[in-house]
């Protein structure tokens, strides 16, 4: 079993939160990868991978995986750029110190009043950037009306997470869901 966890590194019970949880993800066998904080700030970036890097010992070395959004703005071209510079900025900050996390963009829709990336054209980025993977939105894909399964072979290639989400017909997304009949849970 496989968790996303988005914590504000800023919030000291998220902080608290976040290490309860490694902990227990790591003593019952479960993966666990983390959800950036969408803010496009180099140095809070910064501080973020290294905080989820020092995880990396509760899960035996592995690499831990970070989720980023692209950015986001009023033009399509201008995100491309700018997301793929932003990721390469920190992707040299993940070299330089040697940080255990593997970095990750992903697809999203247009439901909202900015333009955001959907995976057709978040090529450029993963492209010009080696060390850089994709996340996979299926949820997001089905709202832009999407074909979830035509992929380009790069992001396939470079796919190293899936995620999947509820939505309704009104585009509220991650609904609450029954599980097993007991309980509800977030997807």
């Amino acid at each position: 079993m496989s968790f996303e966890l988005y914590f504000d590194l800023g919030i000291k019970e998220h902080v608290a939160f976040a290490k309860d949880f490694a902990s227990l993800c790591s003593k019952e066998g479960y993966e666990l990868q983390f959800h950036n904080d969408c803010v496009y700030d180099l140095e809070r970036q910064k501080a973020y991978l290294e905080f989820v890097s020092a995880f990396s010992r509760m899960f035996d070395g592995k690499l831990m995986p970070v989720v980023f959004h692209t950015v986001y703005g009023d033009d399509i071209l201008e995100n491309v750029r700018r997301t793929s510079e932003f990721m390469s900025d920190l992707l040299e900050y993940v070299y330089q110190k040697d940080l255990k996390v593997i970095l990750s963009v992903e697809n999203l829709d247009d439901k909202t009043w900015t333009v955001r990336l959907d995976k057709s054209e978040m090529r450029e980025i993963i492209y010009n950037n080696e060390n850089l993977y994709f996340t996979y939105d299926v949820g997001n894909e089905i709202i832009e009306y999407g074909n979830i399964t035509d992929v380009d072979y790069l992001l396939e290639r470079r796919m190293i997470n899936i995620h999947l989400h509820t939505f309704d017909k009104y585009d509220i997304t991650h609904l609450l869901i029954p599980t097993n009949g007991k309980s509800n849970m977030f997807i």
